[in-house]
């Protein structure tokens, strides 16, 4: 199985890129994901919805990059920062941009799987947002996508996990942490079919 996994803070300096290394390292370690390909916002260059709408075809490397990992992958793991109760708007504006026909494949045959990531006490929010967006984006382009209903919440992350994703040690965040990823694979399992 392959798995991206998008870290969804445009900040230089963020912690979903934390939370999101961390994925990383623990999918590396199953033998059940062939490949786990991280993708950061960091880098991100689609433009703003209403502006320009992207199209196959006049993609940017990064688009392009990003597109084809969501195709080719059957798990996507979205890490999310919370900037007061709500996400960041570059990522809602991705998914607004691909969230079309054009772009049927990224969410085609996948299970989402969300983690919200808050310095303090957070990370809900953005979450269920996002499932909001995915689920009518789903429904909106006929496709046979699911989003999984447990969602993560990395508290006071940079308490928990270092800079290189490691967990440090809180017993009770890695074993909730743990148990997202465990979940988040046998999930996808269930409903995706290669």
């Amino acid at each position: 199985m392959k798995v991206s996994i998008i870290s969804g803070s445009s900040r230089e300096e963020n912690l979903t890129i934390r939370v999101a290394k961390a994925i990383k390292n623990q999918l590396i370690k199953r033998d059940n994901v062939n490949e786990a390909v991280l993708l950061d916002l960091r880098d991100n260059d689609f433009p703003s919805v209403g502006r320009k709408e992207i199209k196959p075809g006049t993609l940017s490397p990064y688009q392009e990059n990003f597109i084809k990992s969501l195709k080719e992958s059957s798990l996507v793991f979205i890490c999310l920062p919370e900037y007061n109760w709500t996400t960041n708007p570059e990522l809602i504006n991705i998914f607004h941009q691909i969230g079309s026909k054009n772009f049927k494949a990224c969410f085609e045959d996948k299970v989402f799987a969300t983690a919200g990531v808050s310095h303090g006490r957070g990370g809900r929010m953005p979450c269920i947002q996002l499932h909001i967006l995915l689920n009518k984006i789903i429904s909106f382009i006929d496709a046979y996508g699911i989003v999984s209903p447990l969602l993560f919440e990395s508290h006071e992350t940079d308490k928990n996990i270092d800079e290189n994703g490691n967990l440090l040690t809180n017993d009770l965040y890695n074993k909730t942490f743990l148990r997202f990823i465990d979940y988040s694979l046998q999930f996808s399992f269930r409903f995706i079919k290669r």
